[in-house]
């Protein structure tokens, strides 16, 4: 087994070991224990999704490196946690579960930046990118259901990449037909309102009643473009 999915984990834990510590001692001592167990509950989540991946790259890429710009992959990663312990620590709101949001959903740029501009574009930075943003936005619609920012049915926004995933195992399984989907513009502006309307709703900008109507609202187009990217993977459009 190459060293390199541990390297992964290690660089991970370690990233989050001083976000976390930052983000407890600031804001939640008089809750830190539930906060640590939510914190602890998402790492391990987030280390086996990233161990999967990189694991799963290096089967068909065992040469490709962990690249800089797959290390602020990383880092906007190691956010997660840090915004997961919120869903057990509902009453410690403010800025912070945004900004935290904000700094791993933003970041999502800069990676692709530099990966473009060292010439370090990857299969693996791209698999990291994309498991990470699936966990953002899981963790950040979870936590605006915890602080009753959003209805608890805006968890469909956090689980509808898996849900859709695991269908397409579920063809390959039976094997079926699964076919690749084309470029969307339309995808990636419903993804980018999603992530700002989680924004919004972790962030004290509005009031939790307008919150919730936007999250109704995001759920429209959202799933409609999950069932329309369906379509396409199992050859009806």
């Amino acid at each position: 087994m190459s060293r390199q999915p541990f390297g992964v984990l290690f660089g991970t834990i370690v990233a989050t070991g001083v976000g976390v510590g930052s983000v407890g001692l600031v804001r939640v001592p008089p809750a830190l224990d539930q906060y640590a167990l939510a914190v602890t509950i998402v790492l391990v989540a987030l280390g086996g999704v990233y161990y999967r991946t990189v694991r799963g790259v290096r089967q068909q890429y065992p040469s490709e490196p962990i690249t800089p710009a797959s290390w602020i992959t990383i880092t906007r990663g190691a956010m997660i946690p840090a915004l997961g312990g919120f869903i057990l620590v509902p009453a410690a709101t403010g800025w912070l579960p945004g900004l935290l949001f904000a700094l791993a959903a933003g970041l999502d740029a800069v990676d692709g930046i530099v990966a473009r501009r060292t010439g370090t574009v990857t299969e693996l930075g791209g698999a990291l990118d994309g498991a990470t943003d699936g966990l953002v936005v899981l963790v950040g619609a979870a936590v605006a259901v915890a602080i009753e920012a959003a209805p608890p049915a805006f968890l469909l926004a956090g689980i509808a990449l898996y849900l859709f995933d695991a269908g397409r195992w579920y063809r390959r399984r039976r094997g079926l037909p699964v076919y690749e989907l084309p470029p969307s513009q339309r995808r990636r502006a419903v993804g980018a309102g999603t992530m700002l309307v989680i924004f919004i709703a972790l962030s004290p900008i509005v009031s939790d009643p307008t919150s919730r109507t936007l999250a109704w609202i995001t759920l429209g187009p959202l799933c409609g473009s999950f069932l329309w990217d369906w379509l396409a993977v199992v050859g009806r459009r």
